[in-house]
C-alpha cells in the first residue's frame, strides 16, 4: 500500500497512500454515481488529476 508513494519520494509514505486511496474511492463514486460532472472527464483530465496528486506528495 505505501510503496508507490515511498518510490515517488513521498516523506509520509502511509497517509499519502490513504490519500491516493480516497481519491481513487472519490472517482469511482464520482463515475459510478455521477457526482461532480455533467460529463465524463476525458483521460487526459483523470492523468493530470493523478499527477497533480503524486507530484503534491513529496513536496515538489
Amino acid at each position: 500500500m505505501t510503496a508507490m508513494p515511498a518510490a515517488a519520494g513521498s516523506t509520509a509514505p502511509e497517509p499519502h497512500a490513504l490519500s491516493m486511496i480516497a481519491w481513487c474511492d472519490g472517482v469511482l463514486f464520482s463515475r459510478t454515481a455521477g457526482q461532480f460532472h455533467t460529463a465524463v472527464p476525458t483521460r487526459s483530465a483523470r492523468r493530470t488529476s493523478c499527477a497533480e496528486l503524486l507530484d503534491g506528495m513529496p513536496g515538489r
